[in-house]
């Protein structure tokens, strides 16, 4: 990461190496070739974690990145939330299991997850988790080319994120009329 130069750091450095859990040996003796798999553990799908063989990165593991990175944004307490933190582990075939386990049924997943979104964001938050969770999981990665399960894949996102909009606006609607409710009567 580099700094912009309107904004220098106070250290003096001009930026900052990140992903060092990826990084390799410049040791002509241990050189690798880049895996397929890259990016952080806590926001990867299931099956890049897992990275069996003849993986192909497909825009359902970005969909599904997209849900945790979703997930990790509304989880109230991270560095609290037990469900969260085991995402992180060092071993990717542990977070992916983790995260299939925690994500394989609607009571699994109320179960982990539950009580950690945070109350601020409202039901529209939780209705989006809910949602997510509901369109993405489980797909058939044979059935990923299909012309049908993208667009029910696609649509079913925006049409689930549309409905948790819906319930944000009443609740907005709902938070207004009690905040504006008192001071109509104060003003009486």
């Amino acid at each position: 990461m580099i700094t912009l130069p309107s904004n220098p750091r106070d250290d003096g450095f001009n930026g900052f190496l990140i992903d060092l859990d990826h990084a390799i040996s410049t040791d002509e003796t241990v050189r690798q070739s880049i895996p397929e798999r890259t990016g952080t553990f806590e926001f990867m799908s299931t099956d890049a974690l897992e990275c069996l063989p003849g993986f192909r990165h497909t825009y359902y593991d970005d969909l599904q990145s997209f849900m945790w990175v979703f997930l990790w944004l509304i989880v109230e307490e991270r560095p609290t939330c037990a469900a969260v933190n085991r995402w992180g582990t060092h071993n990717p075939l542990d977070a992916s299991a983790i995260k299939a386990q925690q994500i394989s049924s609607e009571a699994k997943f109320k179960h982990h997850f539950s009580g950690s979104f945070d109350k601020k964001l409202g039901q529209s938050a939780v209705q989006a988790a809910m949602g997510l969770r509901k369109v993405l999981w489980p797909v058939e990665r044979d059935d990923l080319d299909r012309k049908e399960v993208i667009t029910r894949l696609y649509e079913g996102v925006i049409k689930e994120f549309n409905m948790a909009l819906e319930v944000a606006e009443g609740e907005a609607e709902t938070l207004e009329k009690r905040l504006v409710a008192p001071r109509n009567r104060m003003a009486n």
